[in-house]
Parts: structure tokens; C-alpha cells; sequence
């Protein structure tokens, strides 16, 4: 009897141990502080991708816009840089799409107006909560004069860059990380369009990502040769009567091209090569 009292007395000990060690590890991971991704459906839609966000951080909602052609552009949206596809879409701070359909890049067409996306995340006291990113504007394709195209100037804040092209379609609004400038002018589509027309070219480098366009065709060191522009005028008429002009800043590589006299502020540029290099509306 006394072998049989000492035997339940160490099962009963052996037990209670056991059953303190599960509960400390249980205790030891703490899943509020954890960033987890996961599903979840309320009465409204479906969110997805939502994330759990702990009180000491501070989220913060990113999204790349490219132009995706014919009017309609891609968002994709991160949330503390992991693709998040709980967002919804403003235009004009009034609800434009609510991405039931939880797709991340949203492909959608757009028409002029300022745009942002609020993002959804869920706090460590699982509170829903939104943070907005930036805001974007969108443009609709500007207009140009019967027989001519418009010379399109776009401006990279990353890199510091420009460039220009003649095709709306090839930038849109935003793409790549150039946003639209401004129409610099009017150009022709062909050098038969008038008399005294010549080419204006766009060279490429792509150790940079820099752009220069120029009159001259030719070889240059680093750059190849992408397309024709436009036809502008060899000298000032009275159709074609603003001068289109260069600069270029050697600190990050940028070609800029304005038209007199709206020549902008040019802080660390210097007259490039072939300073003015036609003439156009």
C-alpha cells in the first residue's frame, strides 16, 4: 500500500510539471506583435491581404501607378512594403472603385482628376484602421492643331530626369516614374507637312535611364537611337515661331528641353550642345 501511495504521489508531480511547461510555452509567442497576413470577409467585401500592424509602428501605404495604355493604368499598392490588396480607389476624395474584386495591381480606366488610395490594416487591438498614400493626377490627352502632333515633356523625381515624346500613348499620365509636365509644342508628323522642316531625335542610355533629344543624328557615346519626335521648323516662321531650347545638368546626367521665352528655372544646368534646335507652335 505504501509502494502503491508513493508511486500516485511522483504521477501526480510528473503531471502538474508537464502541464506548467505546456502553458509557458504557449505564453511565449505573442501573435499580436507578429505581422501576419491573412484573410478575412466582413458584411461589405472582401479584404484580403489584410495586415496586423503593431501599436508601436507606424504604417505606411506606398503605390506604383504605370500607364497600361487606352486610358487605363495599373495601381499597385503596398502596405509597409508588402503587396496589400485591401484598398479602395479616390478620385477627387470621392469613392471611384472599392476593389471588390481584390485584385493587386488594379488595372482600371481613369479619367482626369487627383487620385489616392486608402489603404486597410489592422491594429495589435484588432481595430480596422486606413493610411493614404500619395496622390496622383491623372490627365486627359491634350488636344493638338488639325495636321500636327503635340512634343510632350515628362519629369522623373527619382532619378531627376526628362523626356519627350510625341505618343501620349507611351507614357500616359504617369508611367515608369515620369509624370506628365507639359505640352512644350506643336510639331509635324512628316517632313512634307510644310517646307523647311527637319527631324528631332531621342537617343537612350540605359546605363543611366537618361534621355536626350536632339537635331543631329549621329553616334554617341553610351546612347542608342529610339525614334523621330516630330519635324520642327529649321528657322523661325510665323506658324512655327518658338525656339526649342537645351539644357544639361551633368550631376545626374538630365537633358532638358523647354521653349523660350517659358524657359523655367535652370539651377545647375548650362546650355547644352546644340542649344536651340528648331523652332515650333
Amino acid at each position: 500500500m505504501k509502494q502503491f501511495l508513493t508511486l500516485l504521489f511522483f504521477l501526480i508531480l510528473i503531471a502538474g510539471c508537464n502541464k506548467e511547461q505546456s502553458a509557458n510555452t504557449t505564453g511565449s509567442t505573442n501573435l499580436l506583435t507578429t505581422k501576419v497576413t491573412y484573410s478575412h470577409t466582413d458584411t461589405t467585401t472582401a479584404h484580403l491581404s489584410v495586415r496586423k500592424i503593431a501599436l508601436s509602428s507606424t504604417p505606411s501605404a506606398t503605390v506604383q501607378i504605370n500607364y497600361a495604355g487606352n486610358s487605363r493604368y495599373t495601381f499597385t499598392v503596398y502596405l509597409n512594403g508588402a503587396l496589400t490588396s485591401d484598398f479602395e480607389l479616390y478620385r477627387n476624395g470621392v469613392l471611384y472603385d472599392s476593389n471588390a474584386s481584390s485584385s493587386n495591381p488594379l488595372n482600371i480606366s481613369l479619367t482626369a482628376g487627383t487620385y489616392y488610395c486608402s489603404v486597410r490594416y489592422i491594429d495589435d487591438a484588432d481595430n480596422y484602421l486606413y493610411v493614404q498614400t500619395s496622390s496622383y493626377t491623372i490627365v486627359a490627352e491634350p488636344a493638338s492643331p488639325a495636321g500636327m502632333i503635340c512634343l510632350y515633356r515628362y519629369f522623373n523625381p527619382t532619378s531627376g530626369q526628362h523626356i519627350c515624346t510625341y505618343d501620349w500613348e507611351e507614357l500616359g499620365s504617369t508611367n515608369v516614374g515620369f509624370n506628365f509636365e507639359k505640352v512644350l509644342g506643336y510639331t509635324y508628323p512628316s517632313a512634307t507637312s510644310a517646307s523647311n522642316l527637319k527631324p528631332i531625335y531621342r537617343y537612350y542610355k540605359s546605363s543611366d535611364g537618361s534621355h536626350f533629344t536632339t537635331d543631329i543624328a549621329g553616334t554617341y557615346s553610351g546612347f542608342v537611337f529610339e525614334k523621330i519626335l516630330g519635324y520642327v521648323g529649321t528657322a523661325a516662321t510665323a506658324t512655327l515661331s518658338r525656339s526649342l531650347t537645351k539644357y544639361y545638368r551633368s550631376s545626374d546626367d538630365d537633358h532638358f528641353v523647354c521653349v523660350a521665352p517659358d524657359v523655367p528655372n535652370t539651377t545647375g544646368y548650362t546650355e547644352d550642345i546644340d542649344f536651340i534646335f528648331g523652332y515650333l507652335q
